[in-house]
């Protein structure tokens, strides 16, 4: 009889997009952990779940309990529906839509462990899941989640240090203003950038190299929030008919610091490329096609400019 993985005839892909959408999602004031390390092909944890239960399990198992560990303890599809009705109408939810939390968020219980090992004959002992490019690390992290071994291999590590109690305490306790801080990520990135460059740094890598110091200089001071609201972005197409509407104009992000990044350094390299002083209005006021030759130019010359 042929060894056929449950992976190899179904994947309840509708159900993993709807949720995936929902984990990049914020539904507090503040932003998912995850977003404070960018990584820009990050898998989502609900459908790096699936991928492993379901090439471990075989086929002909019960769909609704393979649902349940995997956190989608509703129909999200008709959430979505319902919300997407609602916006036609002009309607607004009272409460969540979708009746359950968000799967990423689930950890399998004891009745799911014990599911598991009735179908895995002996569970998840013994089991190791290698990640050879595991890169933000969301396979790993959700083979531990289910009781598995993980190992993982990427040239991209993140480490995170815990707040001491006291400092954690206060943050809870002290209200910390984006603006007040903004201008010590642009320090941050200022006393970085020519050390980065003079390692050999350039070009758009340049960038993305002073992501670094611009969220740590965020992180120790989160949570933050803002003095002045900002606008409400355009939803892009489609969003706006299966989300929730979470939207806070006082909210500080990662973005935000980032977005302080790669004004602090496009203010350094245009300082180079032009020998002139250039004020932070300057650079927020820079129109799209100044931004693109200042980083073209930034590229061509590269590491000529040390």
């Amino acid at each position: 009889m042929p060894d056929i993985r449950l992976i190899e005839r179904w994947l309840p892909i509708a159900e993993i997009g709807a949720e995936s959408l929902r984990e990049r999602t914020p539904m507090t004031p503040f932003p998912a952990p995850n977003r404070l390390h960018v990584w820009w092909a990050r898998r989502p944890l609900v459908a790096s779940r699936a991928a492993i239960l379901a090439s471990l399990l075989p086929d002909g198992v019960d769909r609704a309990a393979f649902l349940r560990v995997l956190g989608v303890h509703g129909d999200p599809i008709a959430a979505q529906a319902r919300i997407a009705e609602a916006r036609r109408r002009g309607e607004r939810f009272e409460g969540s839509a979708y009746g359950y939390g968000r799967a990423f968020r689930y950890v399998p219980d004891d009745q799911d462990k014990r599911w598991l090992d009735s179908k895995l004959g002996g569970g998840l002992d013994g089991v190791a899941i290698l990640d050879p490019t595991a890169g933000g690390g969301a396979i790993p992290l959700e083979a531990v989640r289910v009781g598995a071994a993980a190992a993982a291999n990427s040239t991209v590590f993140l480490a995170c240090r815990p707040r001491p109690a006291e400092r954690a305490a206060e943050a809870r306790d002290a209200v910390v203003y984006w603006e007040d801080v903004e201008p010590r990520v642009a320090k941050a990135v200022r006393t970085r950038v020519a050390e980065f460059q003079q390692a050999g740094i350039a070009g758009v890598d340049l960038y993305l190299a002073c992501f670094g110091p611009a969220l740590e200089e965020f992180s120790r001071n989160w949570p933050l929030t803002r003095g002045t609201p900002r606008a409400r972005p355009a939803a892009r197409r489609g969003q706006q008919d299966v989300l929730e509407d979470d939207w806070d104009p006082y909210a500080a992000t990662p973005e935000d610091a980032l977005d302080a990044a790669r004004r602090e350094v496009k203010r350094w390299r245009l300082e180079q490329l032009t020998r002139k002083k250039v004020a932070v209005a300057g650079i927020r006021s820079m129109n799209v096609k100044a931004s693109f030759t200042a980083l073209a130019t930034d590229e061509s010359r590269g590491r000529s400019a040390r």
